[in-house]
């Protein structure tokens, strides 16, 4: 078939065509390309990666890698695209940090804390995007680092009051 075949692009290199386009190629380097004719790494795909059997699953919508039983990595690094996908507004001066005793209502109530998901609505969602809940942790965090700041300061207040009552005594 005239449209499929091997061809040879450089010295020291392999291609494959289907329907008379590049779909694969092996670099002299070691370097392979799917549906790329110039691969930057050992494997670079320029398209979706499914990983697992496609008998059972199908890549979502969305996404460029699906790994289907887990991925186990000794690092994972996530870059962020823009600051404004990370908490540090909480420590802004207009940031409204809601009453402790409002946060305690919630909590009693829904059984998680406001902003957060509930294991519910993970389910529904079909999980959660690692930036999100990582920002959203961290929010939590500086939340209760602000909380924990007041506390002390109101306890800080408290002590000198005492230690004046106890000294007029």
């Amino acid at each position: 078939n005239p449209t499929c075949g091997i061809f040879h692009p450089a010295n020291n290199e392999i291609g494959l065509t289907v329907s008379g386009r590049e779909k694969f190629r092996v670099h002299s380097n070691g370097f392979v390309g799917i549906n790329c004719p110039s691969p930057t790494a050992q494997l670079t795909v320029n398209g979706n990666v499914l990983i697992g059997d496609p008998a059972n699953v199908t890549l979502p919508a969305g996404y460029k890698l699906y790994v289907q039983t887990g991925i186990l990595a000794e690092r994972v690094k996530v870059a962020l695209i823009n600051t404004t996908d990370w908490a540090d507004y909480v420590f802004a001066k207009n940031y409204k940090l809601k009453p402790l005793s409002e946060v305690a209502s919630f909590v009693a109530e829904n059984k998680h804390l406001p902003g957060v998901p509930s294991a519910e609505e993970l389910k529904e969602q079909g999980g959660f995007d690692v930036v999100k809940m990582d920002a959203k942790l961290l929010e939590k965090i500086e939340e209760l680092t602000l909380y924990v700041i007041e506390l002390n300061k109101q306890n800080k207040e408290l002590a000198e009051r005492l230690e004046k009552l106890e000294e007029k005594k």
